[in-house]
């Protein structure tokens, strides 16, 4: 949820209004979001939550004009009240935003000042100094690129996710600045750049931008898996689970076209685990159904039919598919873990209905 805190304390409508946003934005009913934001905004136009939702909201939408409207009134407001650490990280969330839609427009000198605020808002968070290293990448001063991605890793990075963007623009910035050859090679290219602006929105966490920076790469070269499987990745990142589909059928088609069994595999276990995602859990049955035709031996297939057919609460089933893992003989010792619990839980189940 965008908001990182809420005063609404006056009229109770425009609460109302704000609740049901969020339950909204929860489900990611982006538009339905927006129309009760808009609501709560007409009750109470400077309400600081409100304006960063309707920012975020219209972001999400690819509304991009709109969010800028909002990012600018919610600024001057956060700037006005900033008192604490809360309302510091987001007044870095709205700069992040407003540097984001230059980046959009290619705008990447405009970019750099919102970055750089986010930065001084929020100096602890080491993915404000990524976004900066990969916008100066962009910009070719790979000097500026170098110093940002030191800053980077010196402070706080939040997950494994935030420390491969950090390590990444670290990596790559040192190079550029260090080797022509590659250097060249890298400005001549366009998949790289799409492959840059990418990561810089995977730094912001807008995954699925970064997404669509890969769908430019998988549009130009449609018989590389790689492009897909990075897609699939950043929209699962996303909570995008219809892309996610039709990327994996999209992988699947690819990967038998050209015999990859392996990469076949891969991508009927990623549409499996999608289904069980949205609840479709016969789809999920079938997708792994498929995986096992390619290789039957394999553990996390046979452990994820177990799993399937105990969300399907057919507990028979699932102690079979979990009987038939614990047998595997390349069953990890974290995967015997798995199905052993596995078959105690439909033991259980089956005791509990007798």
């Amino acid at each position: 949820m965008p908001f990182g805190y809420i005063k609404i304390q006056r009229e109770e409508k425009a609460v109302e209004h704000w609740e049901l946003a969020k339950r909204h934005g929860e489900k990611a009913n982006f538009e339905q979001a927006i129309e009760e934001l808009l609501k709560a905004h007409a009750i109470l136009p400077k309400e600081i939550p409100v304006l960063e939702g309707l920012g975020e909201y219209y972001f999400f939408t690819n509304q991009f004009e709109q969010s800028k409207v909002y990012v600018d009134k919610a600024l001057p407001e956060i700037k006005r009240q900033k008192n604490n650490k809360q309302e510091s990280i987001l007044l870095a969330r709205l700069y992040e935003k407003k540097g984001a839609l230059f980046v959009m427009e290619e705008k990447y000198s405009e970019a750099l000042e919102p970055f750089k605020l986010a930065a001084e808002a929020d100096p602890d968070n080491g993915a404000r100094y990524t976004a900066l290293a990969y916008t100066y990448i962009l910009l070719k001063d790979y000097e500026a690129a170098a110093k940002y991605s030191e800053e980077a890793i010196k402070h706080n990075l939040a997950d494994d996710i935030a420390q491969i963007y950090a390590a990444t623009a670290k990596e790559l910035a040192p190079l550029m600045l260090s080797n022509l050859e590659f250097r060249k090679a890298v400005e001549d290219s366009v998949r790289d750049k799409h492959t840059i602006i990418s990561r810089l929105y995977g730094s912001l966490r807008y995954f699925a931008l970064a997404a669509e920076e890969i769908v430019k790469i998988h549009n130009l070269y449609p018989e590389e898996l790689n492009a897909i499987e990075q897609i699939i990745s950043l929209y699962s990142l996303a909570a995008k689970g219809d892309k996610v589909e039709s990327f994996a059928k999209k992988g699947i088609a690819l990967a038998e076209r050209q015999g990859n069994t392996e990469a076949a595999f891969s991508f009927y276990d990623i549409l499996g685990t999608n289904y069980i995602a949205q609840e479709k859990y016969y789809q999920a049955m079938d997708a792994y159904k498929s995986a096992l035709k390619i290789n039957p031996e394999n553990p996390e297939a046979n452990l994820n039919m177990s799993l399937v057919y105990q969300l399907l609460e057919d507990h028979k089933s699932a102690l079979q598919w979990a009987e038939k893992a614990l047998q595997l003989p390349s069953l990890t010792e974290e995967e015997r873990e798995f199905a052993q619990k596995f078959k105690e839980e439909c033991l259980q189940n089956l005791a509990a209905k007798k």
